[in-house]
């Protein structure tokens, strides 16, 4: 089991975007993505799990992998919903090798202020 940790913090002139997500990787198994989280801000786990998935939706894997939401971390104030969808799509990139083209880090980043993402342009294979 590999474990991956992303932070994303973003100031925005007010309240800032600020989550932590941490997930692990096991190779050869269902395609799955399982809560193992026991935290208990739900909207933030599920927002981590719905980025996980639209992470995945862009991805072409060529094995199976099954990955788990282990530990998420945020602030009262600067964490959102938004912030952690991107942390646990972002995640997921970086525990697959996967580095964004420009314009779809930029589509990533723009659900932060917009709320909506439409899929990459871009199907990314794992390295």
């Amino acid at each position: 089991m590999e474990k991956t940790h992303f932070k994303y913090a973003r100031q925005t002139g007010g309240l800032g975007f600020y989550a932590e997500v941490t997930i692990s990787l096991t190779r050869d198994h269902a395609g799955t993505i399982k809560d193992n989280c026991d935290r208990i801000e739900l909207p933030w786990r599920a927002a981590a799990i719905q980025g996980m998935n639209f992470a995945l939706g862009n991805v072409l894997l060529r094995s199976s992998y099954r990955f788990a939401l282990e530990e998420i971390e945020g602030h009262i104030a600067h964490s959102s919903e938004n912030a952690f969808f991107i942390a646990g799509a972002s995640a997921v990139f970086k525990s697959l090798g996967i580095n964004l083209k420009e314009e779809d880090n930029a589509l990533l980043l723009s659900y932060i202020t917009t709320g909506t993402i439409s899929r990459f342009n871009n199907l990314y294979e794992v390295p």
